[in-house]
């Protein structure tokens, strides 16, 4: 028989289960103070460990104090010479471990210290950033693009479409080279400044607000740039500044620096001057190659200060885009960019953000 309490119970509405409840987002400020608190409490650990390149020589002098001390009591005991094999393994166990660790150490406390240094310099979203490129929450710099060894040419979106209809960059024709000579022009990545100068052509060439990250908000390019120039070829420098503003005197650096300040004009293609919408979506192309591949680079046509960073090639029907290794483009241009070169195929470039060029000149202005 039916008890009338469980039919009543099974007529009456359920109450509704509680969505369960969702944690407010943080926001990038909260995200960074929290990520603030871990640094310093990961630095902390290291109040009792050597991190000094001094701490660790003492460090160093006293584990081999330690082992000729033992080495000396252990063979006066057995009464003959240990053998290499055995003093070797002692060596590595009381000494070179030891070395290796404060050593490991010191690359983590600067790590550390170049994070904190970011997040207390950078707005809480380009920290955010800064780390997402970096690939880490360590610090470590070792995931990003090492510009030894390349060279790099930047353009235009615009201007890029036409190398890949074409397949090379031009190299025989007037006009055609970084400052309006012969030859493909491109900038040597073992010199000191290559990301300060190649993020400040970029930005020449990029009209959109695509780029998530520049570092010209925390350190003015142009001055960076004079600022190496001025401080090793004062003369040179005053010289080439005044010949490309028309004869002006320059005497101090603030002189040069009002110059500089001109290299941060906006190019613009002939084909979209009277276009302001299409101009307004213009991003900057950087054409990464290695200088194996281009062994006709040359230091020949170039004069002035660009002898310091200007490579170029001249190579009989251009340079291919083939021998290309990596491609930068703002982050939001990546997978039109991928699309764009399996088109073509050129699906062996490596395309990468050239927000990460930001946060490679970031990285030296961390540690400047």
């Amino acid at each position: 028989m039916t008890n009338p309490e469980d039919i009543r119970k099974e007529t009456q509405p359920q109450e509704a289960e509680k969505p369960a409840q969702l944690e407010p987002e943080k926001s990038p400020s909260e995200l960074i103070q929290e990520r603030l608190t871990q640094i310093n409490h990961d630095l902390g650990d290291f109040n009792q460990r050597a991190t000094k390149p001094e701490e660790i020589q003492q460090i160093q002098e006293s584990r081999q104090q330690e082992y000729d001390s033992k080495m000396a009591e252990l063979e006066q005991g057995l009464g003959i010479p240990l053998g290499a094999e055995s003093k070797k393994m002692i060596h590595q166990n009381m000494v070179d471990g030891a070395i290796e660790q404060a050593q490991r150490d010191n690359e983590r406390f600067d790590n550390l210290q170049r994070l904190k240094k970011a997040a207390e310099t950078l707005s809480p979203e380009d920290f955010l950033y800064f780390e997402k490129i970096l690939g880490n929450q360590e610090g470590r710099i070792d995931q990003l693009y090492d510009l030894s060894n390349m060279v790099f040419h930047t353009t235009n979106d615009i201007n890029f479409r036409k190398m890949l209809e074409s397949g090379n960059i031009r190299t025989g024709v007037e006009q055609e080279g970084m400052y309006g000579s012969r030859g493909a022009s491109f900038t040597d990545g073992d010199f000191p400044e290559t990301a300060t100068f190649q993020t400040l052509y970029e930005d020449q060439n990029t009209h959109s607000d695509d780029k998530k990250f520049n570092s010209q908000d925390y350190g003015d390019k142009a001055g960076n740039f004079v600022r190496y120039f001025w401080d090793n070829k004062q003369e040179e420098t005053k010289q080439y500044l005044s010949k490309i503003s028309g004869g002006k005197k320059i005497e101090t650096f603030e002189d040069a620096l009002k110059i500089a300040e001109g290299f941060k004009f906006k190019a613009k293609p002939k084909e979209l001057e009277n276009d302001p919408e299409a101009l307004s979506k213009l991003y900057g192309v950087t054409i990464v190659f290695g200088k194996d591949k281009l062994p006709d680079l040359t230091k020949e046509g170039t004069e002035g200060l660009q002898k310091d960073f200007e490579l170029r090639s001249y190579q009989q029907g251009g340079v291919p885009l083939s021998e290309a290794s990596t491609v930068f483009v703002p982050e939001a241009q990546m997978e039109n960019m991928k699309r764009t070169l399996q088109e073509r195929g050129l699906d062996h470039i490596q395309i990468r953000p050239s927000e990460e060029l930001e946060v490679i000149r970031m990285v030296k202005l961390l540690e400047e």
